[in-house]
């Protein structure tokens, strides 16, 4: 990580913090990191370019990398996984491919099944909405997206270590 943060000018501790990483050694090929206000990944970077749409709002393309979920990229460009499943035509968000190139939407579209990067408060006190944990979730990466603590979704979810989950598994948020 010392060299990506070499070449965007920032530091090893800003990437982590930026992107919840306790250990900046442990970082996988294909993973899309957080810098400052854009994004890049080990492999390869998005490209950028703005397109013509009937909205307002500009598009970006993005190429996936060996170990992308839809989850993980939804989250680097500040929208969900339904929006660029809509934006892609994707039937199934759990299949895509190495070198895919998808249309991502700058703008965050709000979903019934899928979080949102706002904060939301955590003192709602009956909530009955769920999600169900795709692969390179983590539990902190999934209580951000929802504005809740960790210890609240382990809580919820009668989970003892915070550190070990399952893809495929469906929280309680």
């Amino acid at each position: 990580m010392t060299s990506i943060a070499k070449a965007y000018g920032t530091t090893v501790s800003a990437i982590a913090t930026a992107n919840n990483i306790s250990n900046p050694d442990y970082i996988y090929v294909g993973e899309v990191l957080t810098i400052g206000s854009s994004t890049s990944t080990s492999t390869s970077t998005p490209t950028s370019s703005t397109s013509s749409s009937s909205t307002s709002s500009s598009s970006k393309s993005y190429t996936v990398a060996s170990g992308d979920t839809l989850t993980s990229i939804a989250k680097a460009y500040g929208t969900t996984v339904s929006a660029i499943a809509t934006a892609n035509n994707i039937s199934n968000p759990d299949y895509i491919y190495v070198g895919e190139v998808l249309t991502i939407g700058s703008s965050t579209s709000t979903s019934t099944s899928t979080p949102t990067s706002s904060t939301s408060s955590s003192s709602t006190s009956s909530s009955s909405k769920s999600y169900t944990v795709a692969s390179g979730d983590t539990l902190a990466s999934i209580a951000k997206a929802y504005g809740v603590s960790i210890s609240t979704l382990a809580k919820l979810n009668n989970i003892s270590n915070t550190n070990l989950i399952y893809a495929g598994t469906t929280l309680k948020i």
